[in-house]
């Protein structure tokens, strides 16, 4: 039981590196001012096994959700 504990801790602080890899990276805050624009793309690595997921984008004080359902192979 002590090295399921150990392992849990271990995903854990590595889920924390990725995510604060993306907010400091990837998707850093951007200001955009009126008539301005922005666009590109998004790679979302998703894994085979995931059947379902959901996108949520925080836009002002407006979260977009996006539900998306994986076909399987």
């Amino acid at each position: 039981m002590i090295s399921n504990s150990i392992n849990l801790a271990v995903e854990k602080n590595e889920l924390l590196e990725i995510k604060e890899f993306y907010q400091n990276e990837v998707f850093m805050g951007t200001t955009l001012h009126p008539g301005n624009k922005i666009g590109g793309l998004v790679f979302l690595p998703i894994l085979q096994s995931v059947r379902n997921f959901i996108l949520i984008i925080p836009l002002n004080s407006t979260d977009h959700v996006h539900c998306f359902v994986q076909s399987r192979r």
